[in-house]
């Protein structure tokens, strides 16, 4: 279910206003929407990497998204930041392996349905957001020790 959209009015003289939507807002993490194009882009995303998801995409997409988000809310609090050589490292490798299976550049293009450029962005904020709340994990779990014991008491108990 759909908390808003947006969208952009489009007039003419003499005829009534138009309303073309835009994007819709899904859910709503703090301050931070999560937007219908968001999901749209992983669940293409991840077609992309021939990955599957148990269940429905348009339920496990906007929780993995709002999951990432409060980690990264945190992680600002923090302030815990991306190695940015190593982000352009990861996309560059990522449009390498995304063109070598599509066959060229223009046909990745055409798959996401935009420019090089604009791949190659949106592609290094999702592997710079996942940067950041990989070492907030790391951080929240460094003072955890759990004894082999444990685990094992642990797995009988369930």
């Amino acid at each position: 279910m759909a908390l808003g959209s947006l969208s952009l009015a489009q007039t003419k003289r003499d005829e009534p206003q138009k309303k073309t939507i835009v994007d819709e807002v899904v859910w709503m993490v703090g301050d931070e929407p999560i937007l219908l194009s968001d999901i749209e882009y992983q669940k293409l995303f991840a077609r992309s990497q021939g990955l599957t998801f148990e269940g429905d995409p348009d339920c496990i997409i906007p929780e993995q998204i709002a999951v990432q988000k409060l980690f990264l809310n945190q992680a600002k609090i923090d302030s815990i930041q991306a190695n940015d050589t190593q982000v352009t490292r990861m996309v560059d490798m990522w449009v390498q392996n995304v063109i070598s299976e599509l066959g060229s550049k223009e046909k990745l293009e055409e798959y996401f349905n935009k420019k090089i450029g604009q791949i190659r962005e949106e592609q290094a904020t999702q592997v710079r957001n996942e940067e950041i709340v990989r070492a907030m994990q790391q951080k929240i779990a460094q003072g955890i020790q759990v004894s082999p014991s444990e685990i094992s008491s642990f797995y009988k108990s369930i």
